[in-house]
């Protein structure tokens, strides 16, 4: 899938999900290291990696890889061996836990020996109600990384709504990351959206300056999501991080309806498209300017 310049390649880990294969290296209580069943991993992603940069739709110069929970410590052990073309690795609540015995200390010396060998910038986001992986946790694996020699970014996020090791996929967990990950690409010269963007779009919306961080919001926003404009070209209400977007555009008109005349409310955003300035009732779809 494509997604503001990006084209998004989905790696299932072997074992999980509905991904073919048995465990390269299965761990157990019994394990003494997790270094091998990462590096496993870390093959998987390299092969991959090695495919999708020989495809012509793909600009082989600037690859970044995300991994969330066991795939975070994929993608640092994948960063062990700096790959030439990857810019930029991202480790959402990374890390293994087995139920019965969590095995803190091996996990921490896994990340120290990544540490060691990877000289790519790495970012890194969790929530402090991680039930997988605690602060301390988290802070020993930060700093053996960083003690090994790597280069990492930790931001901890508070509490979320339900259980912090959603963070990839929850509602308020999404609009948390992505700033954050905008922000590395907008730094490392990677697509984003930037402020320049934004203003262009308030001036098509005739937006007033002050309403510029509500703006800049809804565009680091998760899909999907949809943007209502009220009486006087002030921006009312958007809504995000939907599973449909009907369901999106529904809730942003709600909230106007409730404070407006409901035939007053515009629909003038869905996702990164603008829509025709033309008034739309509940439900109505909206005229798309292409």
């Amino acid at each position: 899938m494509a997604h503001r310049g990006w084209l998004a390649v989905v790696v299932m880990r072997r074992g999980f999900g509905q991904s073919d294969g048995p465990l390269p290296s299965p761990v157990s209580c019994q394990s003494t290291s997790f270094i091998e069943q990462f590096f496993a991993d870390a093959d998987d992603l390299a092969a991959t990696l090695e495919v999708i940069t020989r495809r012509p739709d793909v600009d082989a110069t600037r690859v970044i890889a995300i991994g969330v929970s066991a795939g975070g410590a994929a993608v640092l052990a994948l960063s062990a061996r700096n790959p030439e073309n990857l810019r930029a690795v991202i480790n959402i609540s990374g890390g293994l836990r087995l139920e019965s015995c969590p095995k803190d200390d091996v996990l921490v010396k896994a990340f120290k020996e990544f540490g060691t060998k990877s000289r790519v910038p790495t970012l890194w986001m969790y929530a402090k109600n991680d039930s997988f992986f605690s602060p301390d946790v988290v802070g020993w694996m930060r700093d053996a990384f960083l003690d090994g020699g790597g280069d990492a970014k930790l931001v901890m996020f508070d509490p979320l709504s339900q259980d912090g090791h959603a963070l990839l996929t929850s509602g308020d967990g999404r609009l948390k990351w992505l700033q954050e990950m905008d922000a590395l690409l907008r730094f490392r010269k990677l697509p984003t959206w930037q402020r320049q963007d934004v203003s262009a779009l308030m001036n098509k919306l005739n937006a007033q300056e002050q309403q510029r961080g509500f703006i800049e919001g809804f565009v680091a926003a998760p899909l999907e999501k949809a943007l209502v404009q009220a009486p006087g070209g002030k921006i009312s209400s958007s809504a995000y991080g939907y599973k449909a977007i009907d369901d999106a555009r529904n809730s942003a008109l709600n909230h106007c309806q409730k404070q407006s005349p409901p035939e007053q409310c515009k629909l003038v955003m869905e996702n990164d498209h603008r829509v025709g300035s033309i008034q739309v009732s509940q439900g109505q779809a909206p005229e798309k300017i292409r």
